[in-house]
């Protein structure tokens, strides 16, 4: 099934215009990939900050180690999060993977407690030196914030972290690695997945030879190629940021905040 043939039920699917997604991406380095030289790379900036890289739209950044170079593919309302000596990245949805408004916080209790009072949050001692900060957005409005004195490590605080999977790297098991780009295959969407999926703001078809149109907000149709990578389907685009779709048992994908269905031809 060709995403041409889906495209009446792509208008039928098309409700109106609201609020625009959420962009988001980040950037965040653990204290040891930080502490064995990786850097992010930006057009007109490079850096290891303990806190998150907020990226533009346009930015396409780059990971550095001691050893390689790599693009990082960041889609939108995602952090990439770059963790150990190899500098392994994985990809969390920030509302699905993750508590967007909270973050763990390594170092001093000093430390801990002047970046709660810029960021305006809640501080919780975890023991061990660890410190939790409750708010809003916190990984987003912090980024790029100056690292107080004794303070070592910003991490996210994960929802559902025995699902996650390195995502840089060669393929490990039946996921593909977003790190090196690698193009999509025809089988690289089940043929069970085909189809039109709806929701309140987004319609994304699925077609059977392993491309995607996305369209948003009454926006232009987005087209691609789609990824397989464990549970979820990433939509590669040369005109867009990789975007995530988290399958559902029930049949469904989460994209964003946002849970499409699938729509069923010949039904409106």
């Amino acid at each position: 099934m060709r995403a041409t043939v889906l495209l009446p039920l792509l208008v039928l699917a098309l409700a109106g215009c609201g609020q625009a997604p959420d962009e988001t991406r980040l950037v965040l380095l653990d204290e040891t990939a930080r502490m064995s030289g990786a850097l992010v790379q930006l057009e007109h900036w490079e850096g290891a900050p303990a806190f998150a890289v907020r990226l533009t739209p346009d930015d396409r950044p780059m990971l550095l180690t001691q050893t390689d170079a790599r693009r990082l593919e960041v889609p939108a309302h995602t952090l990439a999060y770059v963790e150990g000596r190899d500098a392994q990245v994985r990809l969390l949805d920030l509302n699905l993977d993750m508590t967007r408004g909270a973050m763990v916080l390594t170092g001093s209790e000093g430390a801990a407690r002047q970046v709660a009072s810029v960021v305006d949050a809640e501080v919780t001692s975890l023991g061990d030196d660890r410190f939790q900060l409750k708010g809003e957005d916190l990984l987003d409005r912090s980024a790029f914030l100056d690292a107080p004195r004794g303070l070592r490590e910003v991490r996210p605080l994960e929802t559902t972290p025995e699902t996650m999977q390195p995502l840089l790297g060669k393929e490990r098991g039946s996921g593909l690695s977003l790190a090196w780009n690698e193009p999509g295959r025809a089988d690289a969407v089940p043929i069970a997945l085909v189809g039109v999926y709806t929701g309140p703001t987004t319609t994304v078809i699925l077609d059977a030879e392993g491309g995607y149109t996305l369209t948003q907000e009454c926006g232009e149709p987005l087209q691609g190629t789609v990824i397989r990578d464990g549970d979820r389907l990433v939509l590669m685009g040369e005109d867009h940021s990789p975007r995530a779709l988290h399958l559902l048992d029930e049949g469904g994908v989460q994209f964003g905040t946002e849970q499409l269905q699938p729509l069923q031809e010949g039904k409106q």
